[in-house]
C-alpha cells in the first residue's frame, strides 16, 4: 500500500519537473517533500529519478568530502546560514575538492555531521550533472537546533546559488510531518507521504486571494466558519491522534510506539469490539481508530469504578493544555478575533473543546455548548444570517472543556448523529438564503461521524463547502466522495493548501476592506 504513495508522488513530481521546471541557467524550482516511511519506498524514488534522467543523493554523516569548486556565492549563504548553530562551520576548497568540518567536540555527533553532510553535498560537483536532483536525509537523527536549520538550507537558502544547470531540485526529509515548519515557510513542502496518503498541496498565494474573494465576496450573505483541530494547533493544543495515543498507552499501560494494533487486541480481548468493527483489518481500524473511539472505553472504566468524566486523565490533560493556550496568541487566532468583529453575518461553528476563539473576545458574542443551550441557539443563528443579530454565535457542537459534562467525546454519542437541537441550529443557517451558503472548514479532517452524517444531506444547491488544511488527507478526499460526489473531478477549487494561520490573517484583511475598515499594511 506504501508503495502506491510512493508511486504517486514520484508521479507528482516528475510531471512537476517537466511541466515547471527551471530554464537552463535559471535557479531551479524547488518541491520540497516530507515522507514518514521513505525507508519503504527509497528503491522505488531512487528508480523514479533515475528513469527521469535524474539522480536522488542519500545523505550520510560519514560522507562531508566531495569533488567541487562551488561558487563564492554559494559558500559564503551556507555559512551565513549556519551561523545560529554556532561559529564553528569550516568550508575547505583545494585542488578541486570541497571538504567541510566544525570544531573537534562537535564532530562526534551524528546530528551535527549530518548538518555537516548536507552542506558539503550541496557544495559537490555530482549535482551539476543532472537536471532533476534530490537530496534525502532522516530527520530522526538531528537535534532541535539542527533539524529546522537543514531544512530551511535545503528548501529556502541554498537553492536559488546551485548549478544552473539543475531545472529542478527536490529536497526530502524523512520523518514525520511537523505542520508548522514544513507547511508554515516558503516555499512550502509540494508533496508529502503520510502513512498510505499521498499528498498535494497547491501553494499559489493568488490562488488563495482568489478563493478569499469569492468566499466571503460581500458582507450581506452568511459566512460561516467551522473550526477543527488545525484551527488550533499553533497555540500547541494536541491534535487528536496525539491524544488518542496517549489515552491508548495509559489505559494499557503500554510504552509502544505504535499502538493501534495493541488497542484492537485489546477490545477485542475485553469484548469491547464495536459491531462494525469486527470485519475490520488492523490496517482498516487504525485508519478509523478517532480519539472518541478510545474516550469510550475509557468512560468506561471510570464508570465501572464509580467516576464520572471529569477524573479522566485525558479530559484532565486536554484541560490543562487548552488553559495553558490561553496564553498563546498566533496570528489565526488574532484574525478571527478581526473577522468576527468586522462581518456582521459571520458564524463561528467547532468541534474543538478549546477556548480559543471566546477567550477575550472583544466582539459581543454566545457560546452554546450543552443541550439546553442549543435549545435557544437556532432563533439567534436566523437572526445573525440575517443580519438582524450584532451578537456572534459561537455553536460549540462538541462541548466545552471548563464544563466536562458537556463534551461529546465518544463514539457512541458521536455514532447516534448530532442532537435535534444542535442540528436545528445548523439548518438555521440555511433558512433564509436562497444562494449556497460558503463554508469554510478550516483545520478539519472530517472524521467527526455526527457532522459527516448532517453534511449527507447538503449538496452544491445549499452549500459551498472550502477547506483550509495545510496537507489534506484522504478523509477530505473521502468526504468529498461521500457527501459531495459532484465535485469529485474538482476537488482543488474546493481546498486550500495553507495553515490556518496563513489563511485567516488573509481573510480578515479582505473582511476589513469590504467593511471600510482598511489598516495599514
Amino acid at each position: 500500500m506504501t508503495a502506491r504513495a510512493g508511486l504517486e508522488l514520484m508521479l507528482g513530481v516528475i510531471d512537476d519537473h517537466e511541466g515547471l521546471g527551471s530554464a537552463l541557467g535559471d535557479p531551479p524550482r524547488v518541491i520540497p517533500i516530507v515522507h514518514d516511511n521513505f525507508e519503504s519506498d527509497e528503491r522505488l524514488i531512487v528508480e523514479a529519478f533515475r528513469r527521469a534522467d535524474g539522480h536522488l543523493f542519500i545523505l550520510d554523516p560519514a560522507e562531508r568530502s566531495w569533488e567541487g569548486n562551488p561558487s563564492d556565492g554559494l559558500v559564503g549563504v551556507l555559512k551565513a546560514a549556519t551561523e545560529a548553530a554556532g561559529p564553528y562551520l569550516d568550508i575547505t576548497v583545494r585542488d578541486g575538492m570541497v571538504e567541510v568540518g566544525s570544531a573537534a567536540d562537535l564532530e562526534g555527533s551524528d546530528s551535527n555531521n549530518l548538518l555537516l553532510a548536507g552542506i558539503a553535498r550541496l557544495l559537490s560537483a555530482e549535482l551539476a550533472e543532472f537536471p532533476l536532483v534530490g537530496v534525502v536525509y532522516e530527520a530522526g537523527s538531528l537535534d532541535v537546533l539542527r533539524k529546522p536549520l537543514l531544512w530551511e538550507l535545503l528548501v529556502a537558502q541554498a537553492p536559488s546559488h546551485l548549478p544552473g544547470t539543475i531545472s529542478t531540485f527536490v529536497p526530502i526529509e524523512s520523518g514525520p510531518v511537523d505542520y508548522m515548519r514544513h507547511c508554515g515557510g516558503v516555499p512550502s513542502v509540494r508533496f508529502a507521504v503520510v502513512g498510505e496518503d499521498s499528498r498535494k498541496r497547491t501553494l499559489e498565494s493568488a490562488y488563495m486571494d482568489s478563493k478569499i474573494q469569492s468566499s466571503a465576496a460581500e458582507l450581506e450573505r452568511p459566512l460561516i466558519l467551522f473550526l477543527g483541530a488545525g484551527a488550533s494547533a499553533s497555540a500547541r493544543i494536541p491534535v487528536g491522534d496525539a491524544v488518542r495515543d496517549a489515552a491508548i498507552r495509559r489505559l494499557l499501560q503500554s510504552s509502544a510506539a505504535e499502538v493501534a494494533e495493541d488497542f484492537r487486541v485489546w477490545v477485542r480481548e475485553n469484548g469491547r469490539l464495536l459491531a462494525d468493527e469486527d470485519g475490520l483489518t488492523a490496517e482498516q481500524f487504525a485508519a478509523r481508530l478517532t480519539l472518541e473511539r478510545v474516550l469510550r472505553e475509557e468512560f468506561k472504566e471510570l464508570e465501572e469504578r464509580g467516576k464520572g468524566r471529569t477524573e479522566s486523565e485525558t479530559v484532565q490533560e486536554l484541560r490543562a493544555a487548552c488553559d495553558a493556550a490561553l496564553e498563546r496568541e498566533p496570528p489565526g487566532r488574532i484574525a478571527l478575533r478581526t473577522i468576527l468583529a468586522a462581518h456582521p453575518r459571520v458564524v463561528v461553528v467547532t468541534v474543538n473543546f478549546d477556548r480559543q476563539i471566546e477567550d477575550e473576545l472583544e466582539a459581543e458574542h454566545q457560546v452554546y455548548a450543552s443541550q439546553d443551550e442549543f435549545a435557544e441557539a437556532a432563533e439567534h443563528v436566523q437572526r445573525r444570517c440575517r443580519g438582524d443579530s450584532e451578537v456572534v454565535p459561537i455553536l460549540k457542537i462538541h462541548g466545552t472543556i471548563e464544563r466536562p459534562e458537556t463534551l461529546v467525546a465518544d463514539v457512541e454519542d458521536t455514532e447516534m448523529g448530532l442532537p435535534q437541537a444542535v442540528r436545528e441550529s445548523l439548518e438555521a443557517i440555511f433558512a433564509n438564503s436562497a444562494e449556497p451558503i460558503n463554508w469554510l472548514w478550516i483545520g478539519c479532517s472530517m472524521r467527526d461521524i455526527d457532522v459527516n452524517q448532517w453534511m449527507r444531506g447538503k449538496d452544491q444547491r445549499d452549500i459551498f463547502d472550502l477547506w483550509i488544511d495545510g496537507l489534506p488527507g484522504k478523509t477530505v478526499k473521502q468526504f468529498i466522495a461521500t457527501c459531495r460526489p459532484e465535485w469529485v473531478d474538482s476537488v482543488p477549487k474546493h481546498v486550500v493548501s495553507e495553515l490556518p494561520d496563513v489563511f485567516l490573517p488573509r481573510l480578515a484583511d479582505h473582511v476589513e476592506n469590504l467593511a471600510g475598515n482598511v489598516t495599514s499594511p
